[in-house]
């Protein structure tokens, strides 16, 4: 049977390889039906050694250590609060939120990453007091103990870092074989078809639950800050609380879809509910005189350019309920993304056996 190389546009006979370069051959009917992609082996995984993983996790968490400070300190400077910079115990809570990140990043990927994650822990520990000693500080028994906590606690955060991305399941090799040709082995089809995704009313409750529960707190939470940080930190006149408001509600409506799509398989959809969900309740809410809803919805109306009073008419309910739709697909976009569908667990513990 005379085959042919798509690389070298070739024809050769009773071959399984090109004699130029190398590819492999295909039947006349495989170039109209498979692309080229699909012709040639797949590339090696990169599987990154336990030494590079905890290298990796650590200069991302110094990294992420040294961009929290300068942005910090670049803040205080712009609102002229230099007074606000944070001491010694400040200094290790930014220190301790980088390397709990670096964990969770070390042990992405692997099967546990539990080892990763202390190493990376306790190493970026380590070379914090060593620049601490090497810049005159003698480090204290606090610190020394704050540094075995980090460490502690970066365990169980590598470990969810294996959870959330867990390592590539190697598949095993075909069974069907070509004896000689190059014809393609078959492929499962009823692996490969598409299954439909129905809609996990879990996730959809909790980010539905999240957003609310953040548009009535987001009043709170700006007075909260204000309080907190006094004149260091200002939030705008008084005319732009609403729009305040609302930032900080739409932060909590971008986080529960990023929840309900995350790990759904159908991201879009699952954010689209939430936002749906959630903009009825808020809007149900709003007519019903809660105070602490009004405010953040009349901030949406106004970015929109629509005035405050016209939550309780249909177009501003429409604008309200549309809004926080669209946010709430954007985020379950993102979620579904950020987070993908894995294979059941009963195929994986199959595959890995």
């Amino acid at each position: 049977m005379q085959l042919y190389c798509p690389a070298c546009k070739t024809a050769s006979h009773a071959a399984e390889r090109c004699a130029k370069c190398g590819d492999r051959l295909v039947a006349p009917s495989e170039l109209t039906s498979l692309s080229r992609d699909q012709l040639f082996d797949p590339p090696d995984l990169i599987e990154p050694t336990a030494v590079g993983r905890v290298v990796v996790g650590t200069v991302a968490a110094l990294g992420l250590y040294l961009s929290f400070r300068e942005m910090l300190l670049g803040s205080l400077a712009a609102v002229d609060a230099t007074d606000l910079v944070p001491g010694s115990l400040g200094n290790w809570a930014l220190r301790a939120g980088a390397i709990l990140f670096g964990a969770v990043l070390a042990g992405a990927g692997r099967s546990n990453g539990t080892a990763a994650g202390g190493m990376t822990g306790l190493l970026c520990g380590v070379l914090f007091l060593a620049t601490d000693s090497l810049a005159g500080l003698k480090p204290t028994a606090v610190e020394a103990g704050f540094v075995a906590g980090i460490a502690a606690l970066a365990l169980p955060l590598g470990r969810l870092g294996a959870i959330v991305w867990p390592g590539v399941v190697p598949l095993p090799p075909s069974k069907v074989r070509s004896r000689g040709s190059s014809m393609i082995p078959l492929k499962d089809d009823d692996l490969d078809a598409p299954r439909p995704t129905p809609l996990s009313w879990a996730k959809v409750g909790t980010g539905v639950a999240v957003a609310v529960l953040g548009f009535l707190l987001a009043d709170s939470a700006r007075l909260g800050l204000r309080t907190l940080a006094g004149n260091g930190l200002f939030l705008g006149s008084p005319a732009q609380i609403p729009l305040v408001d609302f930032v900080f509600g739409g932060l909590a409506l971008l986080a529960g879809g990023l929840i309900a799509g995350g790990g759904s398989g159908a991201g879009l959809r699952h954010g689209a509910v939430t936002g749906l969900v959630a903009a009825i309740v808020l809007a149900v809410l709003a007519l019903l005189g809660k105070e602490a809803v009004v405010l953040p919805l009349s901030g949406l109306l106004e970015l929109v350019g629509y005035a405050s009073e016209s939550l309780r008419t249909p177009t501003g309910l429409i604008v309200v309920i549309v809004g926080l739709t669209t946010l709430g697909v954007v985020s379950g976009g993102f979620g579904g993304l950020l987070l993908p569908r894995l294979a059941i667990k009963s195929r994986r513990r199959a595959y890995q056996d």
